[in-house]
């Protein structure tokens, strides 16, 4: 084999194994999306029980003690940046899903 092929070959196997990898990716986000909904599924049942009993829908502290578990997580705990990145995506779950309820709610009460 000449040194073209070679990289050639090489380069392939590159190309294979990021087409693997996201492939994972694609399988994982699949897997994320699945436990969001249920998330949310929990979440609305949560504001349903709210709604009957006139509790207030928010909970700060309730958003303040899941954005601790997920920053103090052993995993990411002694990572800065993961911290940030992982509390950042939680805040914009429980902002999305607190819109989405919201506007829910709303249109129910069009009805």
């Amino acid at each position: 084999l000449n040194q073209v092929q070679v990289f050639d070959m090489s380069m392939k196997s590159s190309i294979e194994e990021i087409q693997d990898k996201r492939q994972s990716i694609d399988h994982i986000h699949q897997e994320i999306l699945e436990l969001l909904l249920q998330r949310n599924e929990l979440a609305e049942a949560i504001w349903i029980i709210k709604k009957q009993n006139a509790f207030t829908y928010v909970d700060e502290n309730r958003e303040i003690a899941i954005l601790q578990q997920i920053t103090q997580n052993k995993k990411i705990s002694n990572n800065s940046n993961l911290q940030k990145m992982f509390s950042n995506i939680f805040k914009s779950i429980l902002k999305e899903n607190k819109n989405y309820l919201n506007q829910k709610m709303k249109d129910q009460n069009e009805i």
